[in-house]
C-alpha cells in the first residue's frame, strides 16, 4: 500500500513539474523564433520582376540621403529608427509580401523584426542589402534633373535661399536707416 501512495505521489509530482517546465520552454522557443525570412537578392529580384506579388511592397529602410543616392524601384523609404512611429503607412499589408532592404542588410533586419512584431505576416528580409543588389547588376532607380523630385528639392533649396537673402537685406537696410537716422529729441544721446 505504501508502495502505491509513494508511486502515486512520484507520479502526480512529476506530472506537475513537467506541466511547469515544458509550457516554458515553449514560451521561450516561440519569444525567439524569427517568422521573418531571409533571401537573397535573386529571390528579391524574381519577386519584384514575375508578376506573381500583385500587393508587393518594397520597403527601403535606409536614410533619405542613402535613399535618394539610389534605390530599387518603386521602393517605400522609411528609415529604421521611424518604422515604430511610421508603422501606420503600411495598414493594409499586414498581410502582403514586404521585402525590407537597406545598404547591407543590418537594418533591414532591424525592420523585418519591428514589421514581426505588428504582426506583419509575410515579411522578407534582403541579405547583403542594395550593395548586393547592386553587384548582382540589378537596376537602381537614381532621381535626375528632369524627375519631379529633383525639381521638389531644388525648389525647396531656392525659396530656403531666397529666404536668407531677403533676411539679411532687411537687417542691411534697417541697419543702414538706424544710422542714417538725426537723433529725435526723445533718444538719448
Amino acid at each position: 500500500m505504501k508502495r502505491i501512495v509513494s508511486l502515486a505521489f512520484v507520479l502526480v509530482l512529476l506530472s506537475t513539474i513537467v506541466s511547469f517546465i515544458v509550457p516554458g520552454f515553449l514560451r521561450l522557443q516561440i519569444a525567439y523564433a524569427s517568422p521573418y525570412i531571409d533571401i537573397s537578392v535573386d529571390t528579391a529580384y524574381n519577386m519584384i520582376t514575375n508578376g506573381s506579388y500583385p500587393d508587393l511592397v518594397v520597403l527601403d529602410v535606409r536614410t533619405k540621403g542613402e535613399y535618394d543616392s539610389g534605390h530599387i524601384y518603386g521602393a517605400v523609404l522609411i528609415p529604421h529608427t521611424e518604422l515604430r512611429a511610421r508603422i501606420e503607412e503600411l495598414a493594409g499589408h499586414e498581410n502582403h509580401e514586404i521585402i525590407v532592404y537597406c545598404r547591407t542588410g543590418v537594418r533591414s533586419a532591424i525592420g523585418s523584426e519591428i514589421l514581426d512584431s505588428h504582426n506583419f505576416t509575410k515579411v522578407y528580409n534582403m541579405l547583403g542589402g542594395i550593395l548586393s543588389w547592386q553587384s548582382a547588376g540589378y537596376p537602381v532607380r537614381i532621381p535626375e534633373e528632369g524627375d519631379a523630385l529633383f525639381w521638389v528639392h531644388w525648389w525647396f533649396w531656392a525659396i530656403i535661399a531666397i529666404g536668407f537673402v531677403a533676411a539679411a537685406g532687411a537687417v542691411y537696410f534697417l541697419r543702414k536707416r538706424k544710422q542714417t537716422m538725426p537723433p529725435s529729441e526723445d533718444t538719448p544721446i
